[in-house]
């Protein structure tokens, strides 16, 4: 288990962010311990190799091997069962459960939480790209995290006049045409963390939400397009991943258990 620690000072509140690497074979994970101000975040990389895909597979519900098989192609079927098996892996090692006894419950836009075991102050999110998977974990606060592989093919402005504000896209036009994708995947995860954080996903218009574009930004603020309140509960931070990703986290100011 590899960490690299990156703390920031967020809203009167020190957040804790630790980066570990998800362990290669199937085992149950070793995990740390989990305080209130911490903020775990997990990366691991699809497997190659049938048997550990078998392995992940036995983790799932019924109603998870069913969305499995709605998926055309195998190595699709595969990806999720891997990116919903670590997760089992993941949650059943911090609540000291087997990963089969876990349920969960989905919101409105599909927002998954945990039903069984009832009794629990922890909150997560996933998110998967190109074989890669982030899975961020806290104890009484929402959560949402995105990680995007950094693509080239397709006119980065064009996108950006349709899913970012004004702002954002001058920002963009600032930089030089070579940084401009990374700074766009960079604005698109934090954009996309507070809105499945928030619950809401793409039914929540992303030029609604502003984000600060600069990809090596420490802290990012929302900047308007949420009620005023609403603005002031979100701290958006940028994430250190492989080149070539673009990743972020998106935290509420901690509730009461």
């Amino acid at each position: 288990m590899q960490a690299s620690l990156c703390m920031q000072e967020v809203s009167r509140e020190t957040l804790r962010l630790q980066e570990f690497e998800f362990p290669e074979y199937p085992s149950k994970a070793v995990v740390p311990g989990l305080n209130r101000d911490d903020v775990h975040l997990w990366f691991a990389h699809v497997p190659r190799h049938a048997p550990q895909i078998a392995e992940y597979k036995a983790l799932l519900s019924s109603d998870e091997l069913d969305r499995m098989v709605r998926f055309r192609f195998e190595r699709d079927q595969e990806s999720f069962a891997f990116v919903h098996g670590i997760l089992r892996n993941l949650l059943g090692s911090y609540l000291d459960i087997s990963p089969m006894e876990l349920r969960f419950d989905y919101s409105e836009h599909g927002k998954p939480s945990i039903s069984v075991p009832a009794e629990t102050d922890i909150e997560f999110n996933l998110s998967h790209t190109a074989g890669t998977v982030l899975v961020g974990i806290c104890l009484n606060r929402e959560i949402g995290v995105d990680i995007e592989k950094v693509r080239n093919d397709f006119e980065v402005m064009g996108i950006a006049a349709k899913f970012f504000t004004d702002s954002e896209q001058e920002s963009l036009l600032r930089l030089p045409e070579p940084e401009r994708a990374q700074a766009f995947f960079q604005c698109w995860t934090r954009k996309e963390a507070v809105l499945k954080a928030r619950g809401d996903g793409l039914s929540f218009p992303l030029d609604r939400v502003e984000v600060s574009v600069t990809p090596d930004e420490a802290i990012v603020e929302l900047q308007i397009g949420l009620e005023p309140v609403e603005t002031q509960r979100w701290r958006v931070l940028p994430l250190n991943v492989p080149v070539g990703y673009a990743a972020a986290v998106a935290l509420s100011q901690r509730y009461q258990a």
